[in-house]
């Protein structure tokens, strides 16, 4: 009896066609990936481009990482886990290569994260759960900083609030102690470590919020 193909969650539908077409089995074959991603057309590209942008709005990078780590590897080898492993594998190597947008390298595939709730995170630390939540999108510093610049005021005044805050109460000793106390794979300590190098890029002494 055939055993039946793990489907993608309905909420990354849109990378299916695109998965099947371009995640061949030559692009598991490093050279050949850098090969295939330099000859790719400019509507491939274009493609390629939407899906990845995509991913980026709607946040699904956690999603991925969470359906990935559980396929078999029978399902990653010859399934759609198979083909997704290999768009990805497609879309570093075009940031590798330089090609915008795959080049800011907002998307990280490489370690899945475990999501493991907030509830060890010590009490007086709680008022950072929502930031955490709110900000810990953006990846790398060119991205963090792309936002800054873009932020509204109100934005800008949380930041810079929480920072403060965390300053003076010696609370970010507290919050480091636990970022390194947690698995590097773990979820909610990469988004407080998110949203602390965001308040860092972020900070204004002026801010006299307590």
């Amino acid at each position: 009896m055939r055993r039946r193909e793990r489907a993608l969650p309905s909420k990354l539908a849109y990378m299916a066609d695109a998965a099947r077409e371009y995640g061949t089995a030559e692009v598991m074959v490093v050279p050949l990936c850098k090969q295939i991603a330099e000859k790719l057309s400019p509507e491939a590209l274009r493609r390629l481009a939407e899906i990845y942008d995509r991913i980026w709005r709607q946040e699904d990078e956690l999603l991925i990482r969470q359906w990935l780590s559980n396929a078999s590897p029978a399902q990653r080898a010859r399934g759609m886990p198979g083909y997704v492993v290999r768009l990805l594998m497609l879309l570093n190597a075009l940031g590798e290569l330089g090609v915008a947008p795959f080049n800011a390298r907002r998307i990280d595939y490489n370690t899945p994260l475990q999501a493991c709730g907030w509830d060890d995170l010590p009490t007086e630390l709680h008022y950072l759960i929502g930031a955490a939540q709110k900000y810990a999108r953006w990846r790398t510093d060119q991205d963090r900083l792309d936002f800054l610049a873009s932020a509204n005021e109100d934005d800008l005044y949380e930041l810079a609030a929480l920072w403060k805050r965390m300053r003076e109460s010696g609370h970010a000793a507290i919050a480091n102690r636990w970022m390194c106390g947690c698995p590097d794979d773990r979820a909610e300590s990469a988004k407080l470590y998110g949203l602390c190098l965001l308040m860092d890029l972020a900070d204004e002494p002026e801010c006299d919020a307590s």
